[in-house]
Order: structure tokens, then sequence, then C-alpha cells
């Protein structure tokens, strides 16, 4: 659901957005897409969040595309967590827009 309501918020303002069902999909979308901002959740199944933000911003192909953590577990130290991993910024769902 949250995915939805971000991607109609985003498109609505003209922004053209892609989604992947995991990890894996996303890595092999960014490297071929070389999209102008990531918005990264953190739990995915399979390979976490945090960890494709380690890969991103190790491969000097896809470092410098900003990366937004997103997620519904907004835990004391969550951010932090992502920001080490390498995300330029963090959300937390829900999603409050204006």
């Amino acid at each position: 659901m949250n995915t939805k309501l971000v991607r109609e918020i985003l498109q609505a303002y003209g922004y053209k957005t892609r989604e992947a069902a995991t990890a894996e999909q996303g890595l092999e979308m960014v490297r071929r897409e070389k999209p102008g901002l990531i918005l990264l959740d953190i739990e995915l199944p399979g390979m976490d969040g945090l960890q494709v933000a380690r890969l991103l911003k190790g491969d000097p192909a896809t470092r410098d595309i900003p990366v937004l953590a997103v997620t519904a577990y907004a835990m004391k130290g969550d951010a932090e967590k992502a920001l080490a991993a390498g995300c330029d910024d963090y959300i937390s769902k829900p999603n409050s827009c204006p």
C-alpha cells in the first residue's frame, strides 16, 4: 500500500517510477537504467536493503546515485544503521506528504 501511495504521488508530480519486487531485481534494474534516485525499502525478501545499499555504494557505477532508506520498522538506531550502510537519508513509513 505504501508503495502504491509513493508511486502515485511521485507520478502526479511528473516523475517516472520503476519498482522491483526483490533486491536482486532492483540491483539489476539500477545497474541497467542508472536512475536519478533510489527509494530503498530496508525490509526486502531475501537480501535486506542495507546489504543492497552497501553493494550500490561500493560499486563505482552506482555509488553516486542518491539512496533514501524507507522502512515501516522505525526503531531507535535504524536511521544510523541506514546511513552507516551508505544511504544518503532515511524516511520512516507511513509517509506524510504535502
